[in-house]
């Protein structure tokens, strides 16, 4: 378009020799005519260069703010692809509970991580425009980000769910088995003949412990 608006000047310029060649030779009424339509032309074509350079602005401001958006983007969508691995992946896990609780120690620090991610894509969907017109690829970011924004927490919580189901089954394995191991402490007392040998008195008394033991 600037192009044109160019070989329009070009023209105008022209026509602004052959007009004042005529102009020179005709009368006041014909040099007042040309004069004010050779005036209006250069009028409407620099109306028309302005409108047209302003528009060229507005779209090269647009194309940076869009680069600036797709490398904001694309930073956030690595480090979301990379978290979302995290926690779709359930950490293997070693009997003691103690080693759950490290896991759920590296879980909340994960969650704060994913947390600020989240509002850093919140952030960055707020600086655009509702009705701005974007690029299809930047389309394309915004949906992906879209879609994690929206499961990631869902997961997030299944994966913390997934840690206290297993710390709590583990709690109660360790009570279950101490619970146990007092109780055949208990009966190999029990069990374990007298020094003194049979204490003949209290035989019946040991008998029913026996049976509601044993």
């Amino acid at each position: 378009m600037i192009y044109k608006i160019q070989e329009c000047e070009a023209q105008l310029a022209t026509a602004q020799d052959k007009g004042e060649q005529i102009a020179a030779e005709g009368s006041v009424t014909d040099r007042n005519t040309i004069a004010e339509q050779l005036t209006s032309l250069k009028h409407q074509l620099s109306s028309l260069r302005r409108a047209v350079e302003q528009r060229k602005g507005e779209h090269e401001n647009a194309a940076v703010e869009y680069q600036r958006l797709t490398v904001q983007l694309d930073e956030l969508l690595d480090n979301m692809h990379k978290q979302e691995a995290v926690i779709k992946c359930r950490p293997l896990l070693q009997l003691p509970a103690e080693s759950v609780e490290h896991e759920r120690t590296k879980h909340k620090t994960l969650a704060s991580e994913v947390k600020a991610l989240l509002s850093a894509t919140e952030e960055l969907f707020g600086s655009v425009q509702p009705d701005a017109t974007l690029p299809s690829t930047l389309q394309e970011r915004m949906s992906e980000a879209t879609y994690l924004r929206d499961t990631l927490p869902t997961e997030l919580t299944a994966r913390g769910n997934y840690l206290d189901e297993q710390l709590s089954l583990r709690s109660q394995y360790d009570v279950l088995f101490q619970r146990l191991s007092n109780w055949l402490d208990e009966a190999k007392l029990r069990m374990r003949p007298s020094s003194n040998g049979v204490d003949f008195e209290s035989v019946e008394k040991d008998l029913k412990e026996h049976i509601v033991r044993f």
